[in-house]
C-alpha cells in the first residue's frame, strides 16, 4: 500500500477496530501522524510565541486561541483515535488481540493519574511498564503479519482474484 491510500484508509476506519492492517499502511499512517504533530506544534508554537492567544483591548480580552485550540483539540482526538483502530489492526494481522493496545493506552492513562495524585513511586513503575510494553509492541509491529487467514480476517496482502464464468 502507498503513502496516500494508506492514510485515507486509516483516517476513513478511525473507528474500525475489526479486520487487519499490513505494516505498509500502519507506518504510512505513523509517518502521516508524525508529520501532522509537527506542524500542529508549529502553529501552537507561533500563537504562543506571538502573543495571539491573549490579544487584549485593555481589560477586555479577546481570545482567538481557544477557537483554534478546540479544532486542534478535536482534529488530535481524531487522529488519536485513528492511530489505536490502525494499531488494533495491525496486532490483528499478526494474530494478536487488539486489547494489547487498548492495555497500553489504559496503563498510560492510569500512569498519568497517579502521578498527578503525587503517587510518584507508583507512577514509576507504571511508567517503566509502559516503556516496556511499547517495546514490544514496537517490535510486534515491524514483524511481518500472519501469513494467509487468520482468526481477524483474510490476508490483506493477498489480492482476491475472481473468476468469470462461462
Amino acid at each position: 500500500m502507498e503513502f496516500v491510500p494508506a492514510i485515507r484508509k486509516c483516517l476513513r476506519d478511525w473507528i474500525t477496530f475489526s479486520g487487519r492492517a499490513p505494516r505498509s499502511e500502519y507506518w504510512w499512517f505513523a509517518l502521516f501522524l508524525l508529520i501532522i504533530y509537527f506542524v500542529i506544534v508549529l502553529i501552537f508554537g507561533g500563537f504562543l510565541l506571538g502573543g495571539l492567544f491573549l490579544i487584549g483591548d485593555g481589560g477586555n480580552f479577546v481570545i482567538p486561541g481557544i477557537v483554534v485550540g478546540v479544532i486542534a483539540g478535536l482534529i488530535l482526538l481524531y487522529l488519536y483515535m485513528a492511530s489505536i483502530s490502525a494499531g488494533v489492526r495491525r496486532l490483528h494481522d499478526r494474530n494478536m488481540s487488539g486489547w494489547w493496545m487498548g492495555g497500553a493506552v489504559i496503563l498510560s492513562f492510569v500512569q498519568i493519574g497517579f502521578e498527578t495524585a503525587g503517587m510518584m513511586t507508583i507512577s514509576l513503575v507504571l511508567s517503566i511498564t509502559s516503556i516496556i510494553l511499547g517495546l514490544f509492541l514496537l517490535v510486534v509491529m515491524i514483524l511481518r503479519g500472519t501469513d494467509g487467514p487468520n482468526r481477524f480476517g483474510e490476508d490483506p496482502l493477498t489480492e482476491v482474484s475472481a473468476e468469470v464464468f462461462e
